[in-house]
């Protein structure tokens, strides 16, 4: 019977801690779609109708990608250049 315990009180661990990479995980999935939708409003207010190929590029970006087309959304002259491709300095 005391084995019986010991599983029980191991899978409410692994039951506690999936529980809780569950919410990490959820957590970072919130704030990144947060993040399109930020930058879809951005874009769409400074520039007019979206391109489907961009609303595409946005939904499936990373979010380091986001984020780096949000800080260029606000200062880029056209749509074009909030998702040109830019080369990593050398």
């Amino acid at each position: 019977m005391g084995n019986v315990t010991n599983f029980e009180d191991f899978s409410d661990m692994l039951v506690d801690h999936g529980r809780q990479q569950g919410l990490v995980q959820g957590r970072a999935e919130g704030k990144a779609e947060g993040e399109r939708d930020a930058l879809l409003r951005i874009v769409a207010k400074r520039f007019g109708r979206i391109p489907p190929a961009f609303v595409e590029r946005i939904e499936q970006a990373a979010a380091a990608q986001t984020q780096a087309w949000i800080e260029r959304a606000l200062d880029a002259d056209n749509l074009a250049a909030v998702f040109a491709d830019k080369a990593a300095p050398s």
